[in-house]
């Protein structure tokens, strides 16, 4: 044990002593925490992704619209009935569907609060 903690104090002296490994000790660290937090990113962009909207409104175009400027979404298919969305998934042409309700655009006029089903 004695002889452990001479070498550890032995090579603290080195350390502090020349100013280029005290400098190396103390930025790199930093540098990859910097270099990677620009590197790595979680965001996932361009999602394949079929559109299910059996009322096709005004209101739900201007939604995908949106959805599409985005730069998340890349709109793949447009279809009329769910029923399309599992033969998509299987050929891997969509990981995503967002589906509109049939009264999408009168239910939100009436302001009864409408919801969007995702399914993933």
């Amino acid at each position: 044990m004695k002889k452990l903690i001479s070498i550890i104090q032995k090579e603290s002296l080195h350390i502090i002593r020349d100013w280029r490994t005290l400098m190396i000790l103390v930025m790199m660290p930093i540098a990859l925490v910097v270099i990677f937090g620009f590197a790595i990113s979680n965001e996932i962009r361009n999602i394949k992704t079929i559109v299910i909207d059996p009322s096709r409104d005004v209101h739900s175009q201007e939604l995908i619209r949106k959805m599409e400027a985005s730069n998340y979404f890349k709109i793949v298919a447009y279809e009329d009935h769910i029923e399309a969305v599992e033969g998509m998934f299987k050929r891997g042409k969509a990981h995503v569907a967002i589906v509109f309700p049939l009264n999408f655009g009168q239910d939100l006029i009436k302001n009864n609060g409408q919801s969007i089903q995702v399914i993933a």
